[in-house]
């Protein structure tokens, strides 16, 4: 889901560097180091220096191609907390189809309504995950 959501962060033409993916998109250096390297070899995304010791990441026209491809398999994920359900929200978002982006949201709403009922009605432990049979 990382991955995919680098992608679309790139897909306009942006180059982004490892702060920025941390602080303006909320991914945790833990998530997006591995995703960035595994983007990298899949030839998806470049990297080039532009200031001393900042890498800038920037999507292949492979990575655009298979984004274009694949984004919505992606954005259908369940998503395990509120960072990912923004960022699932935010595929859709990111290519104009603002109806599917607020459907996601709506969704993820709905699966965290279910979890507080289930929670509170004894029928879930506190750490057990929600299965979503249809999330955005």
């Amino acid at each position: 889901m990382v991955g995919a959501f680098i992608l679309a962060l790139l897909r306009d033409g942006r180059t982004m560097t490892l702060h920025e993916l941390k602080s303006i998109a909320m991914i945790p250096t833990g998530a997006s180091i591995p995703a960035l390297k595994k983007l990298m070899a899949k030839g998806m995304i470049e990297a080039r220096r532009e200031n001393v010791g900042q890498k800038h990441y920037y999507i292949s026209p492979r990575g655009r191609q298979t984004f274009e491809r694949v984004w919505f398999s992606f954005a259908r994920r369940p998503a395990r907390d509120l960072g990912e359900a923004l960022r699932s929200a935010f595929l859709p978002y990111a290519l104009g189809k603002m109806d599917l982006a607020a459907e996601c949201l709506l969704e993820a709403a709905r699966a965290r309504e279910r979890r507080a009922t289930a929670l509170e009605r004894g029928k879930l432990p506190a750490g057990a995950p929600v299965a979503n049979p249809r999330v955005c």
